[in-house]
């Protein structure tokens, strides 16, 4: 199994664009991302938000039409801070993860501060605990750290059993409530 990844960002400084890491098989302009793939980001952005429930969830064109729900995919891709990756096994998309920064009125879960990204992940259930996950956190880290973010957020509920993925590729908890984390990750930047 080999793994590659393809990258999208909305903008990227002109002086980092030759700083693009040797093992993206692809980075891109979110303006150039085909329909399936963005398909795929909303599908695994469903996967990523009612991983608990398989059977009582709602399907995701009813997802689709949730506030919660499309507040955290609406204009991905357009807004400043917009990264995305797209992990492939040869030609077939296994995972994708994603980060995005947002303003306190339209937050969701892992908010922090405006100038952190909230992260977003999903791995297609038989291609998880192969390492993609830690790959693909990886290369969200390269590229945030391209774009200068420093910092990086992400809430996960304690029974989540991507907890351990989180931990293991460097977040902490930054706050707790009763049933979740709300995490942080340093990013060294380029500066």
């Amino acid at each position: 199994m080999t793994i590659t990844f393809k990258v999208f960002t909305c903008n990227l400084p002109s002086d980092k664009k030759n700083n693009c890491p040797k093992d993206f098989e692809a980075f891109e302009l979110f303006e150039n991302i085909e329909s399936h793939e963005q398909t795929f980001l909303n599908e695994m952005t469903y996967e990523a938000v009612f991983w608990r429930d398989k059977i009582n969830r709602p399907s995701i064109e009813e997802a689709l039409q949730l506030p919660f729900f499309s507040n955290i995919i609406d204009s991905l891709g357009e807004r400043f801070g917009d990264i995305a990756a797209i992990a492939y096994d040869d030609e077939k998309k296994v995972g994708a993860a994603y980060i995005r920064l947002c303003e306190e009125q339209n937050a969701f879960n892992g908010f922090i501060h405006e100038d952190i990204p909230i992260v977003v992940i999903a791995i297609k259930s038989d291609y998880q605990g192969r390492g993609i996950g830690i790959s693909l956190m990886e290369t969200l880290f390269k590229v945030a750290a391209m774009h200068d973010f420093p910092k990086l957020s992400r809430s996960v509920v304690k029974d989540n059993y991507a907890l351990k993925l989180y931990r293991r590729v460097g977040f902490s908890v930054y706050e707790e409530s009763d049933d979740s984390f709300l995490m942080l990750r340093e990013i060294n930047t380029f500066r």
